[in-house]
């Protein structure tokens, strides 16, 4: 996983990291993540992961500790992966012993990078290669990055991360203008067109560098959901035209639904889309959620 595997086994630190949720959940906005000993873990009886309500065993996150100025990773500390094996308690461990963080025994400052979920391996231009076509499995997809932290030490190790979603998050309701009408929920697909599905993220300078692939996006109806409700996490996008909602019912209808040009999709928003399937025209409303 890391490109320098030299590591110093010196004063471990104590790490706070501050889950910022898109999630309307009460109570689930704020949560204190904590590193010592190599241990994570989240204060609180809430934990709040990216995409639902509660972490889940293998849930990662990849940290990587630089000198003070940044120019380079300290101790071999470079995408170190900390994952959950305990179920909702929010408790992550090293995923190996090498993974384990230490603060440089001289003293030195130190500064910290991370984001949400940890790939395997990252490039040492911490240039992220991400796609949205897969909607299947949300918290794969669902970026997450801190705010860079710097100036601790050995002495100072109470460092506190803040999360921020990078993605957009769309909620689709459905309903029908009348429950004796011809429309049929029960397996009706949704597709998102108009949309681009892949960028590349810059995690050390936090922002899109590019974003490509105009694709149609499969959004699933997904285990455990309803025929009457949908959800996508998809890359934000300047307010515009060409963003179509397709709705194809199992007797094979098609309805389709048209986002309003003004509404921009901004990363870390939540923006539920209440449609209703008729005859007529879809009937659409939408509401915006940080």
């Amino acid at each position: 996983m890391k490109n320098i595997l030299y590591r110093l086994l010196t004063v471990p630190f104590l790490l706070s990291c501050f889950l910022v949720s898109c999630s309307d959940d009460t109570g689930k906005d704020n949560e204190i993540i904590e590193l010592g000993e190599g241990e994570i873990h989240v204060e609180g009886s809430n934990a709040s992961r990216a995409a639902d309500s509660d972490w889940q065993s293998g849930d990662a996150i990849g940290i990587t500790m630089y000198d003070e100025n940044y120019t380079q990773p300290v101790n071999g500390v470079y995408n170190s992966q900390y994952v959950t094996t305990a179920p909702n308690l929010g408790t992550f461990t090293p995923a190996t012993t090498d993974e384990t963080i230490y603060f440089p025994q001289n003293g030195s400052n130190v500064g910290f990078t991370a984001y949400y979920p940890c790939q395997t391996t990252i490039p040492a231009n911490m240039l992220l290669e991400w796609s949205v076509e897969d909607q299947m499995i949300l918290p794969a997809i669902d970026l997450m990055t801190a705010e860079h932290a710097a100036g601790y030490n050995k002495t100072n190790s109470d460092v506190q991360l803040h999360f921020h979603h990078r993605l957009s998050k769309l909620i689709f309701n459905l309903s029908i203008e009348d429950d004796g009408d011809f429309v049929s929920l029960e397996d009706c697909n949704l597709t998102l067109q108009g949309m681009y599905t892949q960028t590349t993220y810059d995690l050390f300078n936090d922002g899109f560098i590019n974003v490509t692939n105009q694709a149609d996006i499969i959004v699933p109806n997904r285990s455990g959901e309803s025929d009457t409700y949908r959800k996508a996490i998809v890359l934000p996008r300047d307010a515009g035209d060409g963003v179509i909602f397709e709705f194809v019912t199992s007797t094979g209808n098609t309805y389709l639904a048209y986002m309003s040009g003004d509404l921009a999709l901004e990363g870390g928003n939540q923006y539920t889309f209440n449609l209703t399937l008729s005859r007529t025209p879809i009937m659409v409303s939408a509401t915006i959620e940080p």
